[in-house]
C-alpha cells in the first residue's frame, strides 16, 4: 500500500510536469515524451502483467488489456505527421487514474474487511482446564463437552458453556454489536468470543471448538468473501463479451472512414485513429466490474458491526427484495424460556407451595423447558430421597411417588391414562395438570413472554411497507393466537410439525405471485424451512448450530430488531450498486457519442478535447463509484431511508 502510493505520487508529479511543457510551454514532442514516458513505466508496469497473465489464461480482453491498447496507442500515434498534438499526458492520465481508483478501492475493501478480521483474531488457542482443583492450559482442540473451565478476567472466551460458578460482565460487542455488557449469573449460556470483564467464572462446555459459535462466524465470513452475488456475476459475464465487441468496433472506426474518404490522407488517418483510441479508453469496464462487488462487499462489513452476518452477496440481493417474513415464534419473537405464571387449585387437600415442592422433586431430573421454570421458581431444599418409583410417559409427563404420594404431572394425555377428569383451560399458557393419588388437584400455568424488541420490530417493519408477516409454530393455536394479537401479526399457523413448515412456506412462495419470502427461526426443527425460504434468517446466539448451518444471514444477538437494520443495509447496497451501473453506463455512453460526433464532423476543438473526456469516463467514473460505494460505511443502526 505504501508503495503503491509513493509511485503514484511520483507518476502524479511527472503528469504534471507533462502538462506543464505540452500546455504551456508548448514543447516539441519528444521533450514531452521523457517526463511521460517514465512515468508511464513506472505507473503502469503491473496493468501490463495483468494483462499479460489473462491472455495466458485464455481471458484476453479484460480491462486491463484494453488500457494496454488504448493507452499504447495514445503514445504510437506520433507516427503521423508532425502537425498532430501529441497524446502522451492523456495516456499517462488514464493509467495514472486507474491507480487511484485501485488505491481507493484497496482502501475501501481494507475498511470493510476491518471488523471482518478482528473476528478472525478472536479465535482462541487454549483454554484453562479445571480437573479436580487442578488448572492446566490445554489447546481448545482438546477440551470435550462437559469439562470444566476456568476464565479469568480480562480473558475471552474461549468455548461455548453454561455457567457453574460465580458471576461476571462479559463484553459481547464483537460478536453482537452490543456496546453495553452482559451480566452473567450462574445457568447462564455464554458465547465462545465474548470477554470476561470482572471476576473468574466456571462454565461447563457445551460445544466443541469446531461446534463453538467464534468458529460458526469464522466459516460464515470465510463462505461470505468466496460468494458471488447475481449481479456481480452479471457484470463479468457483460465485461467478457462487451470488451472484444468494443475493439472490433474501435479497429472499424480506425479503418472504415479513412477509406470511405480519402485512401492517401495522413490526417484523415490520425483523426480516426485517435477516435478509435478515445473509444478504447472510453470503453474500459473498471467502474463496473470494480464497485459492484464493492459495494457487495462493503454491505457485508457494515452488518457484520453491527452483529449481522451475511453468508453470502446473494442473500443480500433476496434480502433487498423480501416483502414477505415468516416467523417462528419460540427462541425468535420469545424468549424461548419458560416461566411459572401461577398454581391454580381445585382442590383444598394441598396448598400450592406444598404442590409446587412435590413436582419440582419429580421433575428434578428433567431437561425439559417446564421443568428448569418449575425448578426455578421453587426456593426450597431438595431431598431426592423422599422421590420412589419415578416413570416417565414420552409426550406426556411423569408419574412417581413423593413421601407416599402419589403424583401425576404432564398434559391431557396423561391424565386421560389414568382416566382422571380435570379441569381443561383453553388459554395462551402451558399447562402442566397435577393429580395426587389419582385425585385432580389443580394445574401449573407456565409461559414464554415475547422478546423486549419483538413489537418495535413488527412496527418497524410495517413502517418499511413489509406488512404481510406470518406466524408459524408447533404451539396450540391458543398460544399462536395469543402472540400474534400481542405483535399485530394478523396470520398465524399452529399445531405444526418441521415438515408441515416447509409444506406451509412453500404454499405461501406459490399462491402469492412474484414474492420475496424471509423465514426467521432459530431451532433444529426450523432447519428445513430455514433452507427452503428466498432468504434464511437464524438466530446465532442461542439458536442451533443446524439453524445457523441451514440461514443465509445470521443475528448474533438474537434481537428480532435486526432484521429491519439487516433489510435496510442489503437495500442501500442494492441502491448503490444501481447507482453504479447506471452512473458507468450513461457517462461511457454520453462521452462515446460525442467522440462519434468530433470524429464525422471533424470537429478539431473538440477532437483535441476528447481524450481527456474519455479518461474521465473511464477511471473518472471508477473513483466516483468507489466512493459512492463507500457512503454505505456511514449507516448507522438507526438509519430508515
Amino acid at each position: 500500500m505504501k508503495f503503491n502510493l509513493i509511485r503514484i505520487i511520483i507518476a502524479g508529479v511527472l503528469l504534471v510536469a507533462g502538462l506543464v511543457l505540452d500546455y504551456v510551454f508548448e514543447v516539441e514532442w519528444y521533450y514531452l515524451l521523457i517526463p511521460c514516458l517514465l512515468g508511464y513505466i513506472l505507473i503502469s508496469y503491473d496493468v501490463y502483467m495483468a494483462a499479460i497473465k489473462g491472455i495466458f489464461k485464455g481471458q484476453i480482453f479484460d480491462e486491463h488489456f484494453l488500457m494496454v491498447i488504448a493507452t499504447l496507442a495514445a503514445f504510437l500515434i506520433v507516427i503521423f505527421p508532425p502537425d498532430h498534438h501529441a497524446e502522451f499526458p492523456e495516456a499517462l492520465a488514464v493509467m495514472f487514474f486507474y491507480q487511484v481508483g485501485e488505491m481507493c478501492q484497496d482502501y475501501a475493501m481494507n475498511k470493510s474487511k476491518r471488523s471482518i478480521e478482528h473476528l478472525m483474531k478472536l479465535k482462541p488457542h487454549v483454554a484453562n482446564l479445571l480437573t479436580g482443583t487442578t488448572i492446566t492450559s490445554v489447546r481448545v482442540e482438546t477440551i470435550k463437552v462437559d469439562d470444566i473451565i476456568l476464565i479469568k478476567p480480562g480473558e475471552e472466551v474461549p468455548l461455548d458453556g453454561i455457567v457453574i460458578e460465580g458471576e461476571t460482565n462479559l463484553d459481547t460487542v464483537n460478536l453482537t454489536g452490543e456496546v453495553l455488557p452482559r451480566v452473567i449469573k450462574i445457568k447462564d449460556s455464554i458465547m465462545s468470543g465474548s470477554v470476561n470483564l470482572n471476576n473468574p467464572i466456571k462454565i461447563k462446555v457445551t460445544n466443541i471448538f469446531n461446534d463453538s459459535t467464534i468458529m460458526r462466524i469464522l466459516q460464515v465470513v470465510q463462505k461470505a468473501a468466496e460468494s458471488k452475488s447475481h449481479s456481480e456475476t452479471l457484470i463479468h459475464r457483460f465485461a467478457k463479451w462487451y470488451t472484444p465487441i468494443v475493439v472490433i468496433m474501435a479497429c472499424l472506426v480506425a479503418i472504415i472512414p479513412p477509406l470511405a474518404i480519402n485512401l492517401h490522407s495522413g490526417n484523415v488517418w490520425f483523426t480516426w485513429v485517435g477516435t478509435a483510441v478515445t473509444i478504447l479508453i472510453i470503453s474500459c469496464p473498471c467502474a463496473l466490474v470494480i464497485s459492484v462487488p464493492l459495494s457487495f462487499f462493503a454491505g457485508m462489513g457494515v452488518a457484520s458491526k453491527y452483529g449481522i452476518l451475511m453468508k453470502n452477496a446473494q442473500c443480500i440481493e433476496a434480502l433487498a427484495q423480501t416483502d414477505i417474513i415468516v416467523f417462528d415464534k419460540t427462541g425468535t419473537l420469545t424468549q424461548g424460556k419458560f416461566k411459572l405464571n401461577e398454581i391454580k387449585m381445585y382442590s383444598s387437600k394441598f396448598e400450592a407451595n406444598e404442590i409446587l415442592k412435590m413436582v419440582t422433586h419429580l421433575e428434578y431430573h428433567s431437561n425439559h423447558p417446564i421443568a428448569y421454570s418449575i425448578k426455578e421458581a421453587y426456593k426450597g431444599e431438595v431431598d431426592l430421597k423422599r422421590v420412589t418409583q419415578l416413570e416417565t410417559f414420552h409426550g406426556e409427563g411423569l408419574t412417581g411417588c413423593y413421601d407416599k404420594q402419589y403424583l401425576i404431572i404432564g398434559n391431557e394425555k396423561i391424565m386421560k391414562r389414568f382416566n382422571i377428569d380435570i379441569t381443561t383451560c383453553h388459554c395462551a399458557h402451558t399447562h402442566l395438570y397435577v393429580a395426587v393419588n389419582k385425585e385432580f388437584m389443580g394445574f401449573i400455568d407456565v409461559g414464554d413472554h415475547i422478546k423486549e424488541d419483538a413489537m418495535q420490530t413488527i412496527q418497524t417493519l410495517n413502517s418499511m411497507h413489509i406488512e404481510h408477516m406470518i406466524l408459524l409454530t408447533g404451539d396450540s393455536k391458543y398460544t399462536a393466537a395469543d402472540i400474534s394479537n400481542q405483535l399485530g401479526i394478523k396470520e398465524f399457523h399452529a399445531d405444526l410439525l418441521p415438515e408441515d413448515k416447509v409444506r406451509k412456506l412453500n404454499n405461501i412462495i406459490k399462491t402469492i405471485d412474484n414474492t420475496h419470502v424471509a423465514f426467521v427461526g432459530d431451532g433444529v426443527n426450523d432447519a428445513p424451512v430455514l433452507a427452503s425460504a428466498n432468504v434464511g434468517i437464524a438466530m446465532g446466539s442461542n439458536g442451533s448450530a443446524v439453524a445457523v448451518e441451514a440461514a443465509d444471514v445470521v443475528l448474533m444477538n438474537d434481537k428480532p430488531s435486526k432484521i429491519p437494520l439487516a433489510i435496510k443495509v442489503a437495500k442501500r447496497v442494492i441502491r448503490t450498486a444501481h447507482q453504479n451501473i447506471v452512473l458507468a453506463i450513461c457517462t461511457k455512453l454520453i462521452v462515446l457519442i460525442l467522440t462519434l460526433v468530433a470524429g464525422i464532423w471533424a470537429i478539431a476543438t473538440l477532437g483535441e478535447q476528447m481524450l481527456w473526456l474519455a479518461v474521465f469516463a473511464d477511471v473518472g467514473v471508477v473513483m466516483l463509484a468507489v466512493l459512492n460505494a463507500l457512503r454505505i460505511f456511514r449507516m448507522k443502526d438507526n438509519i430508515v431511508n
